[in-house]
This record gives C-alpha cells, sequence and structure tokens, in this order.
C-alpha cells in the first residue's frame, strides 16, 4: 500500500494521451456519402420487395434504422467487418416480433437488391459485406 496515492495522484495529474483517430478512406468517404444520399430510397425499395413476405413496417423500419446506423458509422471507422458483429441484434429483432428466424436472409438479399438498385459503383464495399455475410450463413 506504500506509494498507492503517490500513483493514484500521477495517473490523475499526468495529461492523457489522445489517440490519433485515422482519416477515413476516399473509396469509404463516397460510398459513405453516397449511402446518405440514397438512403431514403434504399429503404423505400426494400419495403416494396418485402412487404407482400410479412413484414410489419415498425419491424422494417427499426431493422432498416439500425443496418442504416450501423453502416454509416462502420463506413466511418473504415471497418464493414463490425457490422457482421452487429447483425444478430436484426435477428433478436425478428424473432421477437414472432417473425421466422428464416426472414433474416431474405431482409438482407432486399437490401443488397435495394442497395444495386439504388447505389451506383460506390456501392461495392457495402455489397461486399452482405456477399460475405450472407455466404458465410451465420445467421
Amino acid at each position: 500500500m506504500e506509494g498507492v496515492a503517490d500513483t493514484v495522484e500521477n495517473i490523475l495529474t499526468r495529461p492523457l494521451a489522445m489517440p490519433v483517430a485515422e482519416p477515413i478512406s476516399e473509396e469509404f468517404e463516397q460510398t459513405l456519402s453516397h449511402f446518405r444520399e440514397q438512403q431514403a430510397a434504399i429503404e423505400s425499395n426494400v419495403w416494396k420487395i418485402l412487404e407482400p413476405e410479412g413484414f410489419s413496417y415498425s419491424s422494417m423500419h427499426e431493422a432498416n434504422n439500425f443496418l442504416a446506423q450501423n453502416i454509416t458509422a462502420a463506413l466511418y471507422l473504415g471497418d464493414l467487418s463490425f457490422l457482421s458483429e452487429e447483425i444478430g441484434w436484426i435477428s433478436g429483432l425478428l424473432h421477437n416480433r414472432e417473425m421466422e428466424s428464416l426472414l433474416l436472409p431474405l431482409y438482407l438479399e432486399a437490401y443488397k437488391k435495394s442497395i444495386t438498385q439504388n447505389m451506383d459503383s460506390r456501392n461495392e464495399p457495402i455489397l461486399e459485406w452482405l456477399n460475405q455475410l450472407l455466404a458465410a450463413e451465420i445467421m
């Protein structure tokens, strides 16, 4: 216990080194900007695709908001693999709304189709992530 007070005081009084943030890559910056511009059209198209499948508007709205926020954050952070960790939330949403868990791949396929229809070639990072996720069948 000897010297504990000095150690605590030293920790509390020295300036903290701030981590250096890496700038967003040009590719991800362009993808992010274009995604934000097209987000409403993407989400509207997802709804048109999935409405006949029995998705409720509130579930679709919530899932779209969650996925868009996480795509935006992952692009801003420069690593779309962060999204794979979050996809379980959408699966849980569907489960809690008493919808079949098999609807998650259907939802992601509809989102992928909508991204393809509403974005230009700047969609590649998002499409690559969706393709990897759907191929891995981690849902």
